[in-house]
């Protein structure tokens, strides 16, 4: 790691020109290039042309964007596709979601610290760590996650423990009968023996354990290397400096890397096997992965999926609930289905016809994938319908932009149509149907952004509109890392 480390915020889908980039870097052409060059092979930045005739920049799709041969590098800009910190050469690229602005500099760390926490708990149960980099033909390792996982981990459960047993005279531990009685003399009253000493044993921590001493090594090396990489704080973890050993004076690679084999070979306690196979990748990269080009990234290119997620936690969803666990006011329902029924398992599946050759019917096959709505609930009498939608909607000058597009409006209709027989036949009232797209605010405050609907699909079926709501995502966050919910009245669905 260089001295002069440089660090800067950039946002997640902004369009980039390579002057600003260099600018923001602080590096020379040729620096600037390579970065992004970096970037580009993992995916984190994707090449754009602006549209000179309209004066604008093109909204761009999830797809690659194509850039012809003949396109000159100054024309060419860049957008981030990724939400998380990159680290690569000396600087320090710090990205932060698309729905936050930039006017307050000194909110952005918190916000992205917060973001970093979902994203650690996000990868704890949908792991979505990139370990592996390839650069120019050649396979590396990413090390930052395998740090990060390191000092999670450490600060959550501890240090890596192998218990010895220890024998004691009159310790607090289990007495041990057969020691206790060839090795001690008996006093004997009313023909009864007894041990004035006994022997005991204990399990106790064995502070020299090697694998404890190695676990604690790579702790420290990897706090310290945060703290130089100037990431400690974002990253929210105080100093980790447990150990004066390296990894070198404990033995070199092959020699360490035996030891881990071996002990994989007698450990079966979950933790220590995936602490093990942790140290085992660690000390392979900082051997035979070394390069001071490489890039180390935590994040993901899918903010969206995360998004989808919290928001699933959050508003408690209970698709994958069996029916018979739901409250509901109407307790027939539980009655009239198995007991493994769920709200996601009544939704039918398209069928498929086999023809033979004269174009009859020969069998009907059930398609083995369905309709899967990201939340859906029932709270009394009312049943709701919610998809969380990773958009920045903007409404200026009678015009929106960055909208649902027609298939998101009409499959959230398709999703209300889906469950209509299912709630007409138990008695619910489908006025008290409620359908909403979940997009993230700043504000501090869930807010009314707009009412989407498809009229030729909704009206002659008599569906809902979908009602767009601001969701603030500080709040929701913090909900999410808390393990606390929001009700249906705090949606104010009306």
């Amino acid at each position: 790691m260089n001295d002069k480390l440089t660090s800067v915020f950039v946002k997640e889908q902004r369009h980039y020109s390579k002057t600003e980039l260099r600018s923001l870097f602080d590096c020379d052409e040729d620096k600037c290039r390579k970065i992004i060059r970096k970037l580009k092979e993992q995916g984190i930045v994707k090449p754009y042309i602006p549209d000179k005739d309209k004066g604008e920049i093109p909204e761009l799709s999830e797809d690659d964007y194509e850039i012809g041969d003949n396109v000159s590098d100054d024309e060419v800009g860049y957008i981030f596709r990724f939400v998380g910190v990159v680290s690569l050469f000396d600087t320090v690229i710090k990205i932060f979601p698309k729905y936050i602005s930039e006017s307050d500099k000194d909110k952005l760390s918190d916000s992205l610290k917060q973001i970093i926490k979902v994203l650690i708990k996000y990868n704890s149960k949908y792991s979505e760590l990139k370990l592996y980099t390839e650069s120019e033909g050649n396979i590396g390792i990413n090390k930052l996650p395998l740090m990060i996982f390191f000092l999670n981990d450490y600060f959550e459960k501890g240090i890596y423990t192998n218990d010895i047993s220890v024998l004691e005279v009159n310790g607090e531990g289990e007495i041990i009968w057969e020691r206790t009685i060839n090795d001690t003399f008996a006093l004997i009253s009313n023909n009864k023996p007894y041990y004035p000493e006994m022997i005991t044993r204990r399990r106790k921590t064995n502070d020299f354990d090697f694998f404890r001493r190695l676990h604690a090594a790579i702790v420290s090396e990897c706090s310290d290397e945060l703290n130089k990489s100037g990431l400690t704080e974002l990253f929210d973890f105080e100093k980790a400096e447990i150990s004066d050993e390296t990894m070198s004076e404990l033995g070199d690679a092959e020699f360490l890397l035996n030891r881990i084999e071996k002990e994989l070979n007698i450990q079966f306690n979950t933790r220590k096997q995936i602490i093990l196979k942790a140290m085992y990748t660690y000390i392979a990269n900082n051997v035979y992965g070394k390069d001071d080009e490489a890039v180390h990234f935590f994040g993901t290119n899918s903010f969206h999926t995360v998004w989808e997620k919290v928001c699933s936690d959050v508003f408690d969803n209970q698709l994958q609930k069996k029916l018979k666990d739901i409250e509901v006011p109407y307790r027939k329902i539980a009655d009239e289905f198995n007991s493994s029924d769920t709200l996601l398992g009544i939704i039918d599946k398209p069928d498929w016809a086999v023809l033979d050759n004269n174009g009859n019917i020969q069998e009907i096959i059930k398609a083995s994938d369905t309709l899967i709505p990201d939340c859906v609930f029932i709270k009394d009498d009312i049943f709701v319908i919610l998809d969380a939608k990773y958009y920045r909607i903007k409404i200026e000058n009678g015009k929106i932009k960055g909208q649902p597009g027609i298939g998101d409006i009409t499959k959230q209709h398709l999703y209300e149509l889906v469950y209509r027989e299912f709630l007409v036949n138990h008695g619910f009232d489908t006025n008290k149907v409620r359908n909403c797209f979940l997009v993230p605010v700043e504000q501090n405050e869930i807010t009314d952004i707009s009412i989407a609907e498809f009229k030729p699909v909704s009206v002659p079926l008599k569906l809902h509109p979908v009602q767009v709501k601001g969701i603030p995502a500080k709040p929701l966050f913090d909900k999410y890392l808390k393990g606390n919910k929001y009700t249906i009245t705090d949606l104010k669905l009306g």
